[in-house]
């Protein structure tokens, strides 16, 4: 696992369901837009032949006995989306910033909360992404209360899918993402991720205003590596 290599930025928005992460996307394309950035805005699972299975497991939530995957076979799936995804992504970093909504995070701390151990999560990481398995420069998570994301979640009329439905498997999420970066330190003390957490309690433009300054931060921070190249 190295830190995106490539000479543009890569940022990740990480959260559980319901934290107002699509929400904070929407408002950074409308940013984008404003100033004519031309980031590329992607998400996963993609919408590849993968990706589209994975949306489809998900939204059938098990009904289906022909749809029915283990923990370790879903996650294997999202890590084969990932690797199709990540070669995409690593020619548009060559010229172009890239926001990700979710990222190997996700299946690291989705998978943890399913009970897949994280040391084969990120050994199959290795083994199917060999060259591309690199991360954001800038991993935000938007922090907000399994409890709390449930109430938003059933106020915006959303269905439930295989991992919203039961709050406490929302609990065991939100807590693996509070684990998560002790985790990868323990697994590669020599990469320094810059992972951020935002508190998704606060109004919408709250939120926007602290993720856009940590944006900011990664974007001067990375494009001044450009210039002086």
């Amino acid at each position: 696992m190295k830190i995106n290599p490539y000479p543009y930025p890569f940022i990740a928005i990480e959260g559980v369901d319901g934290c107002g992460k699509t929400t904070l996307i929407e408002e950074l394309k409308k940013c984008d837009k404003a100033e004519k950035i031309g980031a590329v805005f992607t998400r996963e699972p993609t919408d590849g032949a993968i990706g589209k299975k994975i949306r489809e497991i998900l939204a059938d939530n098990g009904r289906d006995e022909n749809k029915r995957v283990s923990a370790v076979g879903l996650q294997r799936l999202f890590i084969k989306d990932r690797r199709e995804h990540r070669k995409t992504e690593a020619v548009l970093l060559e010229s172009r910033p890239v926001v990700s909504d979710r990222d190997f995070v996700s299946t690291l701390v989705y998978g943890m909360a399913e009970e897949v151990n994280p040391q084969w999560i990120v050994s199959a990481h290795e083994l199917i992404l060999g060259k591309y398995f690199f991360v954001p420069d800038l991993v935000l998570v938007l922090d907000l209360s399994p409890d709390e994301a449930m109430k938003r979640s059933e106020k915006g009329g959303k269905p439930a899918d295989y991992f919203e439905e039961r709050i406490k498997l929302r609990r065991a999420i939100h807590k693996a993402y509070l684990q998560f970066p002790v985790i990868l330190e323990k697994f590669y003390p020599e990469v320094k991720m810059n992972i951020r957490f935002i508190d998704a309690l606060p109004a919408p433009e709250k939120v926007f205003k602290d993720s856009l300054f940590l944006i900011n931060e990664c974007f001067q921070e990375k494009l001044s590596k450009i210039e002086r190249n």
